[in-house]
């Protein structure tokens, strides 16, 4: 990567962390370059033009530059903003996805991981969703959980197809929950991390 020259890519805030008065740490997961750490200087002032889009769980467009200290970012683009999600349980959601990747994420590019994140956010989207994460939140964040493991390569189960965001997958997770949790934390324990 040469220094000081504009990678844009699109990315998911993971974590936010204060540096400062003014500046923050905020964590990507990005579709191009896997987990980065970036700092963004001044972006708590009211006057930042970066300020209103650099919201936890975002998904944005971003223009990094990689420097002598790290990334850092100069631009942003938001194509789903958190808020529509913020008064319910689906916000709750994405913050299982976070937790995921920052444990297990590598500084990678990793297509069925992005994949992944675009089809939680397609679901998420969708109107009815709202009632249906309200019914079905445990099931769900089993469903997130496995799908990441699997994107990860840490959920490894041949010949079957993965659970998807459907009435009859969660109803199936449901009836076999202490199943599906003890091969998740057995599939968690064998990644060591």
């Amino acid at each position: 990567m040469e220094k000081n020259e504009v990678y844009i890519t699109k990315a998911f805030i993971v974590e936010k962390d204060n540096r400062g008065e003014e500046s923050e740490q905020i964590v990507l997961y990005t579709k191009e370059y896997g987990l980065i750490y970036t700092h963004s200087q001044a972006s708590k002032k009211t006057t930042s033009k970066l300020r209103p889009q650099l919201n936890t769980y975002a998904l944005l467009y971003v223009n990094l530059v990689h420097g002598k200290t790290g990334w850092k970012i100069t631009g942003v683009e938001e194509i789903e903003s958190p808020f529509q999600f913020s008064r319910d349980v689906r916000f709750r959601l994405l913050h299982t996805f976070s937790k995921l990747i920052k444990r297990f994420e590598g500084n990678e590019k990793n297509k069925k991981l992005w994949a992944e994140l675009e089809y939680l956010f397609s679901f998420l989207k969708n109107e009815e969703s709202i009632q249906f994460t309200e019914q079905y939140n445990e099931e769900i964040n089993l469903i997130i959980t496995i799908r990441t493991l699997s994107a990860l390569g840490y959920w490894n189960r041949p010949g079957k197809r993965l659970p998807r965001y459907t009435r009859e997958d969660c109803e199936f997770i449901r009836k076999g929950r202490l199943l599906i949790k003890h091969k998740i934390t057995e599939a968690i324990e064998e990644t060591q991390l």
